[in-house]
């Protein structure tokens, strides 16, 4: 141990030199392949493949073998994840699925609610030497929930090895923002298994964001224009936790166990201020506040699945049980200072706010899989899930500065305790033919909710809705040659509301906007129609995937204007969606030491509402009409170069076109990136990574412009971006095994994340939303 601690300080000192070679010689490859057709050394050592294709495309998803890439050994999953089709991950490893960042994390078929919270971030942690393979599947079938979301990263560990031993592999970064780092560690002993993963990082160098926005008011004369500004400098903490085992009765039963943890902790001390003009350019009134944020949330989870095979091996029984919960808390305390035209602003207090959230779910699931002939297989299952959605906020307030005297006293009125309760009982059957040339994939899943909304304080009347859903899906496949398939997807598919976008508490903290949800609110149905063609070979490879989707009751966000002039933001389900894409992926071995791949995505959308609101207790009725379409797209390039001394050079960029919504519209962006790494000691086990980003420019702004009936917001934020950084892992240990898992398991993919875009302004006009 001793010897390695001399040799790491000396590599240490070394890194600036560092960058990585990752693979074998041809000369080395020969006489692999030559000695055995596909040696593999998994789990702890690099794994050598006889020139098998790393992707392929199965009739419901894209497959990416990491077992095949032999850079596997000595990366994260963030890295592989740069190499797979119609996944993006740009220059700050943030990760879209399709074009879109609304997609779930699965892990050997089954959720994983913290790698879907914080994916940035958990998988720069987990070694890409535990994965067998990446599938994307942006065309879930019937055995899916019916969720809407826009794919799902499912990460299948390595299961089929049975030798005896153990691993850890611990990792540490630090950059000009922040530091972190974990492990991951897998041990068996006899038929147990265990592994288990640990990460954290902390953010708390990073610069301060600045933030400016303006608001017209059309139709007033006296509050014409108001000015919002500030800055804030965000600290971020987090930690996540997994531990995953099984263990094997007989050869035909398994129990797998599961239970993982993910923290957030965000807080910020802001600096704003507001200023109203009226149409001659007069000051009305202006005010500066401070703004004291402290943002904690939380996911923890456990699950049991036990899955009997039969007498063939692809017949199975699975019973699975998942608890899932989610506290959050984001208190908030605002208070005003310098205030100005007070007569303006008779409803101005200084707020303490503190609105605790929590959402507990159960689920219980069986499911059947038989095949029958060589060429058919039949899945069969049911599933409940029972959920619990509530919040109790509650408002504090006393007279700001200059504004009366007096103690923080509790504003009832303005507080205010939800529950949501609500059972989903779903049935599905999904049909599998495979044959030579051609495949087919159908299916039919039933879906029955039972809403239940309560107000415990009695400020309002509950009520109670159900819903039923019978949600059809087609998958067709023709293989052209072993290499080339087309296939066309169908899928009806829907979107429930989270607990955000149903509970009606109102947020007022700044003067002239109001915000609050809808506990109305329906799920969202969607039609999904998809043409693909894919080309894989060892030395060039390309997917093309072109779909259409609509949808005539969509669930958005929007913004409206009282008689008060206030803007007030909340949701309904009255969103007209049609929206048309082509993406591609493109990737060229240029040679043993040289590839590069392209990943892009363009298409138009078409937004519109037309629809009468009615009257409720927080407005009158109303007539909304709005129309927006354009284009939207991105691009992302990525060259790796082995070079000198063993290294391995990374050059990647990418930008993208405005993103739009029902009422505004962002602007132009771009990254680039570049990295050198390096892997020593036996077995590649060390590993030191430089990475540099958005160097020349680091700061950014963004616009992004708002506009409805009445009013035009103007935003502009400006962010540090430039990161730059090292990273070290080293593997201990070695181990030929992970954590068996059950074929079947829970999927509870249907809720809906709240909606980030919205033209709610707060206290300091910096830090609020868009």
């Amino acid at each position: 141990m001793t010897k390695h601690i001399s040799i790491l300080l000396v590599l240490l000192s070394l890194a600036g030199k560092a960058s990585a070679q990752f693979g074998v010689t041809d000369e080395q490859f020969d006489s692999i392949q030559a000695a055995h057709d596909s040696l593999q050394v998994v789990l702890g050592e690099a794994s050598v493949a006889a020139k098998k294709r790393t992707i392929k495309a199965e009739i419901d998803k894209m497959v990416y073998s990491v077992t095949d890439d032999p850079e596997a050994a000595t990366q994260t999953l963030t890295e592989m994840l740069r190499k797979v089709p119609m996944v993006t991950v740009d220059g700050e490893d943030n990760i879209k699925v399709n074009g879109q960042s609304g997609f779930k994390v699965y892990v050997n078929g089954k959720p994983n609610q913290m790698m879907s919270n914080n994916p940035k971030e958990i998988f720069k942690s987990y070694p890409a030497s535990a994965v067998k393979k990446i599938e994307v599947i942006t065309d879930p079938g019937a055995k899916y929930d019916a969720e809407g979301v826009s794919g799902i990263l499912n990460i299948v560990t390595l299961s089929e090895t049975v030798t005896k031993g153990w691993t850890v592999t611990p990792r540490l970064n630090v950059n000009n923002q922040g530091y972190g780092g974990g492990f991951f560690g897998t041990v068996q002993y006899g038929k147990f298994t265990v592994s288990a993963n640990y990460g954290f990082g902390v953010n708390d160098w990073c610069k301060s964001t600045s933030n400016h926005s303006s608001v017209q008011y059309e139709e007033d004369t006296k509050f014409h224009l108001l000015q919002q500004g500030g800055s804030a400098k965000p600290n971020v903490f987090y930690n996540f936790g997994g531990l995953d085992a099984s263990y094997e009765f007989s050869d035909h039963d398994l129990l797998s166990v599961n239970a993982g943890v993910f923290g957030h902790k965000y807080d910020f001390d802001a600096i704003g201020t507001a200023n109203m003009w009226d149409a001659d350019g007069k000051s009305v009134y202006s005010y500066s506040s401070r703004i004291v944020l402290d943002n904690n949330s939380m996911n923890y989870n456990a699950g049991a699945d036990y899955q009997h095979t039969f007498a063939s091996s692809e017949q199975a029984l699975t019973f699975s049980y998942r608890y899932n919960g989610s506290p959050s808390n984001q208190k908030r305390r605002q208070e005003t200072l310098n205030i100005e035209g007070a007569e303006y602003l008779p409803t101005l207090t200084d707020q303490d706010i503190d609105p605790d959230y929590h959402s507990t779910e159960h689920t219980i699931q069986a499911d059947f899989t038989t095949p029958f002939g060589k060429e058919h297989q039949l899945s069969v299952g049911g599933k409940y899930i029972r959920r619990i959605n509530e919040s109790n906020s509650k408002q504090f307030d006393k007279p700001a500065v200059g504004m009366g005297s007096g103690d923080w006293t509790l504003n009832d009125a303005a507080s205010l305790h939800y529950r949501h309760l609500g059972g989903i009982a779903a049935a599905y059957a999904e049909y599998v033919l495979k044959l030579q040339k051609f495949s087919l994939r159908s299916g039919l899943r039933y879906e029955h909710s039972h809403v239940d909304v309560k107000y415990p304080d009695g400020k309002r009347p509950g009520f109670v809705r159900n819903f039923d859903n019978l949600l059809p899906s087609l998958n067709l496949g023709y293989n052209l040659s072993a290499l080339q398939m087309l296939k066309f997807t169908y899928s009806f598919r829907i979107q429930r509301p989270g607990i955000s976008q149903l509970s009606p508490y109102t947020d007022t903290s700044t003067p002239g906007f109001a915000s609050y949800g809808n506990p109305r609110l329906e799920s969202e149905e969607g039609h999904s129609f998809g043409f693909d063609y894919n080309l894989f070979g060892t030395k060039f490879s390309i997917a093309l995937n072109a779909y259409f989707n609509f949808s005539n009751n969509g669930l958005t966000d929007y913004t409206f204007i009282d008689r008060q002039q206030c803007l007030n933001t909340t949701y309904d389900n009255f969103l007209h969606r049609r929206s048309g894409n082509l993406s591609a992926y493109i990737n060229w071995n240029i040679s043993p030491h040289t590839s590069l791949s392209l990943n892009g995505s363009g298409g138009y959308t078409d937004l519109s509402v037309d629809h009468n609101v009615a009257e409720n207790e927080k407005h009158e009725a109303f007539h909304v009409k709005m129309h927006k379409e354009g284009w939207q797209g991105y691009g992302f390039a990525n060259l790796r170069q082995d070079i000198w001394w063993n290294m391995k050079l990374g050059i990647s960029a990418g930008g993208g076109l405005p993103w739009l919504s029902l009422q505004q519209k962002g602007s132009n962006w771009y990254f680039y990136n570049l990295s050198l790494s390096r892997s020593f000691l036996k077995e590649k086990r060390l590993e030191l990574a430089l990475n540099i980003s958005n160097f020349c420019n680091p700061y950014r702004t963004y616009t992004s412009t708002s506009e409805g009936k009445g009013y035009v917001k103007t935003e502009q934020t400006r962010n540090y971006q430039m990161r730059f950084g090292i990273s070290i892992s080293w593997r201990l240990g070695k181990l030929q095994t992970s954590v068996k898992k059950a074929r079947r398991t829970i999927s509870n993919d249907d809720v809906a994340a709240p909606q980030s875009n919205s033209t709610q302004g707060d206290g300091q006009g910096a830090m609020g939303g868009k």
